[in-house]
């Protein structure tokens, strides 16, 4: 039986580690937002933990990333990026969720019904958790924003 020598040992595994290392760089080099990408905000009470660069999720594949943060009033305004293939109505909601317990946050983005091609979102009945979620969604818009107070 004959044996490989250590010379092209070598070689192959020079040539693999290459080729990985080729791949890696690629796959972590590219915009999660693709290269047609349009830019939304949101505000949140608190955006601690969510960097610039943090992912933008919907239903659980990566689609944009966060690309400002900024104190507005009380209120941090976070200004990220999603691929245009994403339609997000008014009505839709944006979250700060935790990657882990070390202090990672991410935003996850429900777009609203009228995007999702899920039946049991498009019939009448939606579900009990997606329902809880929209009328926190109203609660939340309907409270009047510090400027639209009146004076005391």
């Amino acid at each position: 039986m004959k044996t490989v020598s250590a010379g092209v040992r070598v070689a192959i595994l020079f040539l693999l580690l290459a080729v990985g290392g080729y791949l890696v760089w690629k796959n972590l080099g590219q915009d999660p937002a693709g290269s047609d990408n349009y830019t939304l905000f949101a505000k949140f009470r608190d955006a601690s933990g969510l960097p610039t660069g943090s992912k933008v999720v919907i239903a659980g594949l990566p689609k944009g990333e966060v690309t400002g943060l900024e104190v507005d009033g009380r209120y941090a305004k976070v200004t990220f990026k999603i691929d245009d293939e994403i339609k997000v109505w008014s009505s839709g909601v944006v979250i700060k969720k935790a990657t882990s317990l070390l202090g990672d946050n991410y935003l996850e983005i429900d777009p609203d019904r009228r995007s999702s091609s899920c039946p049991m979102a498009a019939s009448s009945r939606s579900p009990s958790s997606a329902r809880s979620a929209r009328r926190m969604a109203t609660r939340i818009a309907s409270r009047p924003t510090p400027a639209a107070r009146s004076p005391m």
